[in-house]
């Protein structure tokens, strides 16, 4: 016996010729295939990555989510079947989301993604904001802006605007013209070549907004400085707060008037022996009165410059090298600019002080014009006038420094209130004690 001959001896064994023959061995396809389309990698080719190297490419903007199958049956389930338990989920890679979004996976998508975007975003944003600062700081020159500022609008720089107001405060005294821009500036700029080069006052303009022929210290209430800067500068140095930069600078200017109207008065040691007995004894109580005025000044010159100028404007140096991003810095800023408005008592709710204050700078302008009219011109009822318009004033001062310090309500006020608590002790010059 052997094969039977004919064609189906020359047929070479092998696999039934069919359609199955054409398809390529792999795996079998399943609903996770169909979610999304694509080739299916192959996992030798193309393994599943590691669960926490998944978890960071997943949250990473760069990646791209399609290599990644996990990942897309995940997006897959939450989006397309929104099956909130997700059961099947119990998996170190789960945990890993959960650990990342800060919360349960069951919350709402919203919440689930703004959790997880939040993180990222506020990475970049502190990123975003430190390379902003340094541009301020550096291209821009922020520090330098805010040190002109205090110099010239809070006169940190004394002898500078010393040098300027002096000339100014003479020629409303002597009734001169000076009420014009261009000298203003000119004052200002010869001012600043004493000590500082040009650099620093180009941004710096002196305007006159009106012209009166008035002497009293209502009259530099008419100067102003205005500072020009370009974005994104003018966002801290807006108008409002070069506003309130002006307010403060004009109460300091008319505390500088009255200390250089009190400073100025001399009385030549010449003439001191060849006056009468009865003039003598006058002179000595004009100068005692003089003195009592001027250490008025000076103790709110010194609470001014020091008290509040200076130990403030440390505390703001010190906030703004922990501000982080511009809004912080804008804030840091308007803050220290109400502080100093308010502690120089220009708010509305020491509008009491601020007049008593008033009068006793409007006083010392007075006593001024009365002694360069020569001292035997000054009648003695005239000098008791002015030596109880001071004591009044002073005393209701002092009395309300004294109890506001009491209550603990604004600390700062302690150093003005014991410096002028001599003011109300003693007798009066004029006849009379005191109280």
């Amino acid at each position: 016996p052997g094969p039977i001959p004919g064609p189906a001896a020359d047929v070479t064994p092998g696999p039934i010729p069919g359609p199955a023959a054409d398809v390529t061995p792999g795996p079998i396809p399943g609903p996770a295939a169909d979610v999304m389309p694509g080739p299916i990698p192959d996992p030798a080719l193309d393994p599943i990555p590691d669960p926490a190297s998944s978890v960071i490419e997943l949250f990473d903007p760069h990646t791209i989510w399609t290599n990644d199958l996990i990942a897309k049956q995940f997006i897959s389930d939450l989006l397309v079947h929104k099956d909130p338990s997700l059961h099947k989920y119990h998996d170190p890679l789960w945990e890993e989301l959960q650990n990342i979004a800060g919360c349960p996976l069951h919350k709402p998508l919203a919440s689930i993604l703004e959790d997880c975007i939040q993180s990222l975003v506020q990475k970049r944003y502190v990123r975003a904001s430190g390379a902003v600062m340094r541009l301020l700081n550096t291209t821009f020159m922020l520090t330098e802006h805010f040190r002109t500022v205090r110099l010239f609008f809070l006169m940190e720089a004394g002898d500078v605007m010393h040098q300027f107001y002096s000339d100014i405060f003479q020629r409303i005294l002597n009734q001169e013209p000076w009420q014009h821009d261009s000298y203003l500036n000119a004052m200002f700029q010869e001012a600043l070549q004493t000590r500082f080069c040009s650099v620093f006052g180009k941004d710096i303009n002196v305007v006159c907004t009106e012209v009166s022929k008035e002497i009293s210290m209502n009259i530099v209430l008419s100067l102003s400085m205005e500072y020009e800067v370009q974005w994104p500068l003018n966002i801290i140095f807006n108008e409002e707060v070069m506003h309130t930069y002006n307010e403060t600078f004009r109460f300091l200017l008319q505390v500088k008037w009255a200390k250089w109207c009190l400073e100025g008065l001399r009385q030549r040691t010449d003439t001191w022996v060849a006056l009468p007995p009865g003039l003598r004894h006058k002179v000595q109580l004009l100068h005692h009165l003089k003195s009592q005025l001027l250490h008025f000044i000076n103790s709110l010159n010194n609470y001014l410059m020091t008290r509040i100028l200076h130990s403030v404007g440390l505390e703001f140096q010190e906030d703004i090298t922990k501000a982080g991003d511009i809004d912080t810095l804008v804030s840091v800023h308007d803050k220290y600019v109400n502080t100093i408005f308010d502690r120089c008592l220009l708010n509305k709710k020491a509008s009491y002080i601020k007049e008593a204050i008033l009068k006793i700078l409007n006083l010392t302008l007075h006593f001024r014009q009365k002694w360069e009219r020569g001292l035997d011109k000054f009648s003695m009822a005239e000098a008791e006038r002015v030596e109880g318009e001071f004591t009044k004033c002073t005393h209701f001062l002092v009395s309300f420094l004294q109890k506001t310090v009491e209550k603990g309500s604004y600390p700062h006020l302690e150093t003005l209130a014991f410096s002028l608590s001599t003011l109300k002790q003693g007798r009066k010059i004029f006849g009379g004690s005191k109280s």
